[in-house]
């Protein structure tokens, strides 16, 4: 697992230079074709918005790059963390590669969002249940939310493998039961 850190400026730009991060590693690479937009069933939805979610750019776990923050009174740091980082030092702003994770400025590592290619995931605390839009014609955001973290440990230690099988039960519990709909 890599490991890099950067120092941050809190300040009214801060969401978006973290957004920013994920959105760089999203944009690795191209997918042909880029996302698609629809099925050859009708489904649900509810089932619709979750099915893309397991759409074609996914290949495996190691893809993903977690981010997260830290911050004390004097400084704040974002830490991220995956396999997928492996290819991307000239896209990320200058910080410190790591063999493992470093201290947290802070009391621990908040987990903001994660991305692989072509899509991000942030945990937003507005929000009740998942949801997405697309950014552009290459990247879709996928909107979790911050509940579904509760009495959840997703450390920087965590593998990638865990993180990935944790996402798939969320999306999972949130789609509608079947004798909701007329089939």
């Amino acid at each position: 697992m890599r490991y890099f850190s950067l120092q941050l400026v809190d300040d009214e730009s801060l969401e978006g230079r973290l957004h920013g991060l994920l959105e760089r590693v999203a944009r690795r690479g191209e997918i042909p074709g880029g996302i698609p937009v629809g099925y050859e069933t009708h489904v649900g939805p509810f089932l619709m918005d979750t099915l893309s979610f397991f759409d074609d750019p996914i290949p495996s776990a190691s893809g993903w790059v977690r981010l997260y923050a830290s911050f004390s009174e004097e400084r704040g740091t974002a830490l991220m963390v995956g396999e997928g980082l492996d290819g991307l030092s000239r896209d990320l702003p200058p910080g410190e590669w790591h063999s493992s994770p470093p201290s947290p400025p802070g009391l621990s590592w908040g987990l903001i969002g994660m991305a692989d290619r072509g899509w991000i995931v942030l945990f937003d605390d507005s929000i009740d249940e998942p949801v997405k839009e697309r950014l552009d014609e290459d990247i879709m955001v996928a909107y979790m939310p911050l509940s579904v973290l509760d009495g959840v440990q997703l450390d920087p230690q965590v593998p990638p493998s865990r993180v990935q099988d944790l996402m798939v039960r969320w999306l999972l519990a949130y789609l509608p039961d079947r004798e909701d709909y007329d089939l």
